[in-house]
């Protein structure tokens, strides 16, 4: 048997953390690749996360930011937390710094490990639409807004580098996040992404 102790550490480390402190009872067994003999205690460190998708929905006032934070790894992810960011404001510049700064208080209650923005496919051929260039518009804001909150890594990656990092083709790594949120596939796969692979 093991048991989970959730611990909150953040003198004496170099940032803030959770990690697991993982006790084994009456057997040994392996965990996170590490051997822990009976009645040995190992720390882990628990990986937040966060995968963000820019969306233009349909009916939408404007445009949203779906998010989705999972923590574990890649074959036994833990769904945290999922929501959407919305801005009600008519022009593109208001809409970007408003979602700029719902996307900072964001981060800063959840303090991600990482954060994943899946960004635009290149489009088979151009468009002439606005929702396309302004998408991207916010993408770059909020990797700024991840680069002034000092998240320790960000990756941009579309949907054929999710599928990549997982290993899956980029359909394949959509199945996966439907699983986690159906409704913020994208986001969830994302996320996915980011986790580590099992020791």
């Amino acid at each position: 048997m093991i048991i989970f102790h959730s611990v909150h550490v953040s003198a004496g480390t170099p940032t803030e953390a959770f990690y697991y402190v993982v006790t084994t009872i009456d057997a040994s067994v392996r965990f996170d690749g590490l051997c822990c003999r009976h009645g040995q205690q190992l720390i882990v460190q628990s990986m937040l996360v966060l995968g963000v998708n820019v969306g233009f929905g349909a009916g939408a006032r404007g445009p949203g930011v779906a998010f989705v934070e999972l923590d574990g790894e890649r074959a036994n992810p833990v769904l945290v937390e999922s929501g959407e960011l919305r801005t009600g404001d008519l022009s593109i510049i208001d809409q970007i710094g408003d979602l700029a700064r719902k996307f900072s208080s964001l981060l800063s209650g959840m303090k991600p490990d990482v954060v994943v923005i899946r960004v635009a496919d290149v489009p088979p051929r151009p468009s002439r639409k606005a929702s396309p260039r302004h998408r991207l518009m916010i993408e770059g804001a909020l990797a700024y807004v991840c680069a002034e909150e000092d998240v320790r890594d960000v990756f941009l990656r579309n949907g054929k580098e999710v599928g990549e990092a997982l290993n899956l083709t980029k359909d394949e790594a959509m199945n996966k996040g439907k699983a986690l949120d159906a409704r913020r596939a994208e986001a969830a796969a994302a996320a996915l992404s980011g986790l580590p692979e099992q020791s």
